[in-house]
């Protein structure tokens, strides 16, 4: 899985982008960097775009809320609605939403 993973200037968001198949292996990996990132921050808002990517299972997205002080988003399409994670189609909504 390719990712690029960018912090947001002067806000407490992490926005990875993520290709090809995500697996959970993937997901710990980017909660390490998220975390690593926002070590100085009490909430941390992340959205994943996974718009490229080529398959995601259900248990692999029920990471994305790992933890209380991260706010999960991810943009990409309907179907992956799952796991009471707010799925957008559009990057900006999901800017709007964290």
């Amino acid at each position: 899985m390719p990712a690029k993973i960018t912090l947001m200037k002067d806000q407490p968001v992490v926005v990875a982008f993520l290709s090809g198949s995500i697996s959970h292996d993937d997901l710990v990996t980017i909660t390490e960097q998220t975390q690593h990132f926002m070590a100085n921050e009490q909430r941390i808002y992340r959205i994943m775009d996974v718009r490229e990517a080529d398959s995601i299972s259900g248990d692999t997205l029920s990471l994305m809320n790992d933890g209380s002080h991260i706010t999960a988003a991810i943009v990409g399409s309907n179907d992956l609605s799952l796991h009471n994670i707010p799925v957008f189609t559009d990057m900006d909504d999901a800017l709007n939403y964290v």
